[in-house]
């Protein structure tokens, strides 16, 4: 998997976010953290991503990874997802289903 990379560098007198090689910013900020905040979202998002941060005279000052995190489920989808639970929806919905279908006019 191709791992996405976001720079942060100046803009006159803002910071801007740029996705390697995009030749428009994906996001402005009047400051770096500010950026860099916007940044790290967008790299999170993209995972496996970096972040490159730059200096005002465009150096390189640091730079950041993200990698690829397994999903938190909720308790609500595991216990909603078991098969006694699924069961009783097919039935209840199907029972609704005959139903309509038995007033239809």
């Amino acid at each position: 998997m191709a791992q996405t990379v976001y720079h942060v560098v100046p803009s006159g007198d803002e910071w801007a976010v740029k996705k390697q090689g995009a030749e428009q910013a994906s996001r402005v900020a009047a400051t770096q953290k500010e950026a860099i905040n916007h940044a790290e979202v967008f790299a999170r998002r993209q995972a496996p991503s970096r972040i490159v941060i730059h200096r005002e005279d465009g150096a390189i000052s640091e730079q950041r990874s993200f990698a690829l995190t397994a999903r938190q489920e909720s308790p609500w989808t595991e216990i909603l997802t078991t098969p006694p639970v699924l069961t009783g929806l097919a039935l209840a919905l199907g029972v609704g289903g005959l139903v309509w279908l038995l007033r239809r006019d």
